[in-house]
C-alpha cells in the first residue's frame, strides 16, 4: 500500500488512517470481534494507499493468546481480482448483447421469409392469371381461381405484418 516498515512501526500510520470513512464502522466491528473472539473472519473493504488512492482488500486477523495482545493479520490486495471480475462482467454483458443481436437477426430472417413467400406466390398466381387471359378464348375460371389465390396470399402477407389484439 506504499508504506514502509518504519512508517508502520514508528506509529506514524494507524489502521484508522488507512480506513476510508465509509468503512470505519466495519473496522470498529472487526476490532470488537477480534477483542471478543480472538479472530476476525476475512472480509472485503477498501484501504487508503500512502498516495491517497484506494485499494480493495481482503482483511482478516487472529490473536495467539488469551490476552489477545499478540496476533497476526493479513491484508490482501484485491485489485487484480476486481479487475478480472469487471472484465468478466463486461464480457458477460457483451455476450448477452451479441446473443440478443443474433436472435434479432434470426427473427428478421424468419419474418422476411414469412412475408416474401406469400408475395412471391401472389406474383406467380397473377402471372398465371395473365396467361389465362391471353388464351383464345380466355380461361375465365382459371383467372378467377388465380386472382383468389393472389388475394389469399396478399392477406397472408398482411396478417404476418399486422398486430392484432386478443379479444
Amino acid at each position: 500500500m506504499g508504506y514502509d516498515h518504519e512508517d508502520l512501526f514508528a506509529g506514524r500510520v494507524r489502521w484508522t488512517d488507512l480506513t476510508p470513512p465509509e468503512w470505519r464502522d466495519r473496522y470498529a466491528q472487526a476490532a470488537a470481534e477480534l477483542k471478543m473472539t480472538g479472530t476476525v473472519q476475512p472480509y472485503e473493504r477498501e484501504c487508503f494507499r500512502k498516495d491517497g488512492s484506494r485499494v480493495p482488500a481482503l482483511i482478516g486477523s487472529a490473536t495467539f493468546d488469551e490476552q489477545r495482545d499478540q496476533g497476526v493479520a493479513f491484508v490482501l490486495d484485491l485489485t487484480e481480482r476486481k479487475r478480472a471480475e469487471a472484465r468478466l462482467q463486461q464480457m458477460q454483458s457483451d455476450f448477452a448483447h451479441m446473443n440478443r443481436v443474433s436472435m434479432m437477426g434470426e427473427l428478421a430472417a424468419s419474418l422476411s421469409h414469412e412475408i416474401l413467400h406469400p408475395i412471391a406466390t401472389a406474383r406467380n398466381n397473377a402471372r398465371a392469371g395473365m396467361r389465362f387471359l391471353e388464351m383464345d378464348p380466355p380461361n375465365v375460371g382459371e383467372v378467377r381461381e388465380a386472382l383468389g389465390c393472389v388475394v389469399r396470399d396478399a392477406d397472408r402477407a398482411r396478417d404476418t405484418l399486422s398486430y392484432q389484439k386478443a379479444p
